[in-house]
Formats: C-alpha cells, sequence, structure tokens
C-alpha cells in the first residue's frame, strides 16, 4: 500500500464518519465547552460549601467553648462566695 491508497482510505473513512454525525463540528464543540462551564460551577459550588462548612463549624467550636467557659464562671461565681 502507498501514501495515495492510505490518503483514499483516510478521505473514505472521515467521509464516513463525517456521514454519521448527528451534528455538526462547531455545535459538538460548543457542547463541550458548555459542559465544562458546568463543570467548573459545580467545582465552584463544591468549594464554597466547603469553605462555609469550615467556617461555620469553626465559629461553631469556638462559641461552644464561649459558651462551656460562661457557664463555669457563672457556677464557680455563685458557688465561691
Amino acid at each position: 500500500m502507498d501514501e495515495q491508497d492510505a490518503a483514499k482510505i483516510a478521505k473514505l473513512v472521515q467521509m464516513r464518519l463525517d456521514e454519521q454525525r448527528s451534528i455538526d463540528v462547531e455545535t459538538h464543540h460548543k457542547h463541550h465547552e458548555y459542559i465544562d462551564t458546568l463543570i467548573t460551577q459545580a467545582e465552584t459550588r463544591q468549594a464554597r460549601k466547603e469553605q462555609w462548612v469550615r467556617v461555620v463549624g469553626g465559629w461553631g467550636i469556638i462559641l461552644t467553648i464561649t459558651a462551656f467557659a460562661a457557664a463555669v464562671w457563672e457556677y464557680f461565681k455563685d458557688h465561691l462566695k
């Protein structure tokens, strides 16, 4: 098989693939761009959610410790007079 035969086969294969394609190449690329945008948005949403969990969890721990310390303070203040 020489280069001309290989080029003919490649051209025939490409033509057959073009015939089977239900959407054009540009639309296909637009679909991929849209899906990439959706993935990026989902990743951003997930990162924000994780950030909020860390922040709210941290403040929850700080508030719990503060409330416990205040309760201990009040207990000792009333019972050590």
